[in-house]
């Protein structure tokens, strides 16, 4: 009698829906861990990057990408 009633915990249906609803929870912390490890291993890069240009080992690049933005002018040979 019980088992047939829609809000019994042990009908297939909702114990389904349990399951369900628990490798979902699973799946979304996965994805939340791998991407806190990712964002720590890019902050280690960057801190690794920094201490490298302070030391001399590599050269400092830009910092930013307005160079991407700014019109080049060709010259009279280029342009034909």
């Amino acid at each position: 009698f019980l088992s047939k009633k829609p809000w019994h915990t042990t009908t297939l249906k909702n114990v389904e829906k349990v399951w369900k609803a628990e490798q979902e929870q699973e799946r979304e912390e996965r994805r939340i861990e791998a991407w806190k490890k990712q964002r720590e291993e890019d902050r280690q890069k960057a801190e690794l990057r920094v201490l490298q240009q302070e030391t001399g080992h590599i050269s400092k690049g830009p910092d930013r990408v307005d160079f991407m933005y700014e019109v080049p002018v060709p010259n009279k040979q280029e342009y034909l």
